[in-house]
């Protein structure tokens, strides 16, 4: 009986199995898979791209957190930190310590024929961070007194051009406004249409000379970690109680809840897509059950058992998920790379904070991936197959 079982088994497997596959519902299932895999791939990669692009961008010209007084507003440093009193040395010693910029923002009008622009200076030294960043078009190793950076979007929006001398007036409810002559020596391009269309890069000891106030003060610290997890609690050893740590986020909340919407985006897409590649195998299987009942009864008939016969279909089933997963991956991972290597598909950098989407490959996420919709798959194969233990022999072959 154990060799008319194995017999049967090895009929069905090799020989009428090869003429099952090339139906057409076993081909529009297979593709269904691949399908679903690479709809899952691409979103993973792309929606965690765009994330991580942007938070990349922020912590670049931001910093993960910020030292601030209470007082101040986002873009206007009123009062001023000292670093003498925030232990400067210690923070850079912390683990995944990356950079410490003191800037001051100093908001400021520009007068042009009959109306005004409003601008926001920002003082940095001529270490900071920002100025060895691929952000910056023209190479610049420093910005003397009287020197401002503009973007591109400001140059093209007030038609002024590198080394003009554009005037600009600093207001303070104390003092009468102040008048200065900048001389703009570069152009810098963020993709970050907010900071781009607001913000002027200049010399922080002008905005001490504006302010009256001496070297050893600021209107913030911008800290950057290469990661910034558990960082918040060690920070606030190091600074005294009348200053505040901001987190990146919390400064920029509207724009870090956009982002955070790409999360339950991807989610969705991949139960989605799980869901729709496991109920077309489903469909896929039971339909190739249904045409081979008069064979699964001979079977039966033969010797093989309820559980060797599922084993088969089970099999069988795993075939074509590996199949469709192979093609799936194939198909998804050439098109990523392309579009990592080569930019293809392209986005309005206005809307979106780049002019192309990025991509980021993850091994462990794409075996994950990979993983969960094999395991997911082929558990669902397991509803479709219980159909063959309600198939009576005799009967089935007599019907057929």
């Amino acid at each position: 009986m154990k060799f008319e079982s194995f017999l049967s088994s090895k009929i069905f497997s090799r020989k009428r199995y090869k003429k099952s596959i090339s139906s057409p519902i076993i081909k529009i299932s297979t593709f269904s898979i691949s399908i679903s895999l690479i709809v899952m791939m691409l979103a993973i990669s792309t929606g965690f791209g765009v994330q991580n692009k942007i938070k990349t961008k922020f912590s670049n010209i931001f910093g993960d957190f910020s030292i601030d007084r209470y007082e101040n507003d986002l873009f206007n440093s009123n009062k001023f930190i000292s670093s003498n009193k925030i232990q400067l040395d210690s923070i850079k010693m912390l683990k995944n310590f990356n950079a410490l910029d003191g800037v001051i923002y100093t908001p400021s009008v520009i007068p042009i024929s009959n109306s005004f622009e409003e601008m926001v200076l920002k003082g940095v030294t001529n270490e900071n961070s920002f100025l060895k960043t691929k952000y910056l078009i023209d190479k610049i190793d420093e910005i003397g007194f009287n020197e401002i950076i503009i973007s591109k979007n400001t140059s093209s929006k007030l038609n002024i051009k590198k080394y003009d001398t554009v005037m600009f007036v600093f207001y303070d409810n104390k003092l009468n406004p102040a008048v200065r002559n900048l001389k703009i020596i570069g152009y810098y391009q963020t993709g970050i249409k907010e900071f781009d269309d607001k913000i002027i890069i200049s010399n922080i000891n002008l905005h001490r000379n504006l302010k009256k106030i001496d070297k050893d003060n600021f209107g913030s610290f911008e800290l950057s970690f290469t990661n910034k997890k558990n960082n918040y609690e060690k920070i606030s050893k190091y600074i005294p109680p009348e200053y505040a740590i901001n987190y990146n986020e919390e400064k920029f909340s509207e724009i870090y809840n956009w982002i955070s919407l790409f999360d339950l985006n991807i989610y969705l897409i991949i139960i989605l897509m799980v869901v729709v590649g496991s109920i077309n195998m489903i469909t896929a299987l039971l339909v190739t059950i249904l045409e081979k009942t008069s064979l699964i009864g001979f079977l039966k008939i033969l010797g093989s058992n309820n559980k060797s016969i599922k084993q088969i279909f089970l099999f069988n089933g795993l075939y074509l998920i590996l199949k469709g997963m192979l093609y799936g991956n194939l198909i998804s991972l050439s098109a990523l790379f392309f579009q990592k290597f080569f930019k293809i598909i392209k986005l309005d950098p206005n809307t979106y904070y780049m002019d192309h989407i990025p991509v980021e490959i993850d091994i462990l996420k794409i075996i994950i991936l990979n993983f969960l919709l094999i395991t997911i798959s082929y558990a669902f194969l397991i509803l479709p197959v219980k159909i063959i233990s309600k198939i009576k022999p005799y009967s089935s072959v007599r019907i057929n």
